[in-house]
């Protein structure tokens, strides 16, 4: 049996958050008012405008969000044009009772211990003026007890405003009235070092890689921080790839079963990144009950309940070849990798990924006492170095 008597370090509860969500000092993760935090959110894009038509049907989604361990939802403030009319989901400020709903909705997950990731939908009009003003009626609605991070919209590059600089003076304008310390302007086109930082604000925000198998869905999400180095320590993985044909331009769904999402979220909190499962009724939900029957929507934050809550603050990250030979824990294998978070106290977390077809059995290179975290795609491994 693995001796794990050595582990000090407390699992993520995934309770309700107790304060304000926040960045450590010296960006070493995530923090709440107990401590250290490992954020797991559920995308529930179009529930806003459902709340216009049917907040009962809403409440029962959010019933089922807050029942299987979500600290919150990230959530579009504004949707127009022909694919939103068509299931009469627009809404944004330019109609009656838009701020009523925007208080009812932030009381339905208030009442539930929910937060918001206050993600824009699409950037038209007076940005400014709007940002400001859904700061002040989220402020009247419980603020950071409702609020836990911001953008300046969804790949506003593509929805109407490239310029990060005016994204920036919208999002402070938010941020002056409520002052949420994570943040963002938008997500980036890809995953480049630039990209990333030109569209970062406390925090870097990517919609992760949808093309190749699992594994390669898995690499690219540790290559973001490992290769790309970003100038924000921490990110925000807000769309990644998930099931259902509303997860546009996925290659291999099919591999995408619970199981996968599980192990794909690990890599991104792994990676320094706050994890937002992703799915079909994640961008419209069409039919009462649709995310309970999504892969990965209880199998995601099972799993983050069993990681150690001071994840992020390990060190370095590092992967199982040759360059990291005498520090690496495990050793890769052809095209089976070891992508590791090593903390300064021997204490280490190791994902053990590839193709189906290769063993995942490799090579251990230093001495450790190890736990493994059931999975069908890969090995998730917590240990410490002796």
């Amino acid at each position: 049996m693995p001796n794990w008597w050595w582990w000090t370090g407390s699992a993520s509860p995934n309770t309700a958050l107790r304060g304000p969500l926040r960045i450590a000092d010296g960006e070493m993760g995530f923090a709440d008012d107990r401590g250290p935090v490992l954020p797991v959110f559920c995308h529930a894009g179009d529930l806003l405008a459902l709340c216009r038509k049917d907040q009962a049907w809403v409440c029962a989604e959010l019933d089922d969000i807050a029942a299987a361990g979500y600290h919150g939802v990230r959530t579009w403030t504004q949707l127009w044009g022909p694919y939103w009319e068509s299931m009469d989901r627009v809404v944004g400020p330019w109609q009656a009772g838009y701020w009523a709903t925007v208080a009812a909705f932030a009381a339905s997950l208030r009442s539930r211990g929910l937060r918001w990731v206050v993600s824009q939908g699409g950037v038209q009009g007076d940005h400014q003026a709007f940002l400001r003003a859904l700061a002040a009626a989220l402020l009247g609605a419980g603020g950071l007890e409702v609020v836990a991070a911001v953008d300046g919209g969804n790949e506003a590059w593509q929805t109407g405003e490239p310029d990060a600089g005016r994204l920036r003076e919208a999002v402070q304008a938010f941020r002056g009235v409520l002052p949420v310390p994570v943040w963002s302007l938008t997500s980036p086109p890809g995953e480049e070092k630039a990209e990333l930082d030109y569209y970062a604000g406390s925090v870097y925000d990517v919609h992760s890689y949808r093309g190749g198998h699992l594994w390669d869905k898995i690499r690219h999400s540790n290559a973001v921080p490992y290769e790309q180095r970003p100038s924000c320590r921490l990110g925000i993985s807000s769309e990644h790839t998930g099931p259902g044909s509303l997860v546009s331009v996925t290659e291999n769904q099919h591999e995408l079963d619970g199981d996968a999402m599980a192990l794909l979220s690990a890599m991104h909190l792994m990676s320094r990144q706050a994890t937002v499962f992703f799915s079909s009724p994640g961008v419209s939900c069409r039919s009462r009950g649709k995310f309970t029957r999504q892969p990965g929507f209880r199998e995601v934050p099972a799993l983050v309940r069993q990681l150690p809550s001071d994840l992020m603050s390990y060190h370095t990250l590092c992967h199982g070849g040759m360059a990291w030979k005498g520090r690496r824990v495990f050793v890769a294998q052809g095209e089976v990798r070891c992508d590791h978070a090593l903390a300064d106290d021997g204490q280490f977390m190791c994902l053990i990924y590839g193709p189906p077809d290769e063993s995942r059995d490799v090579p251990v290179e230093r001495p450790c006492d190890i736990r493994e975290i059931p999975n069908r795609h890969g090995r998730i491994v917590l240990g410490r170095v002796r």
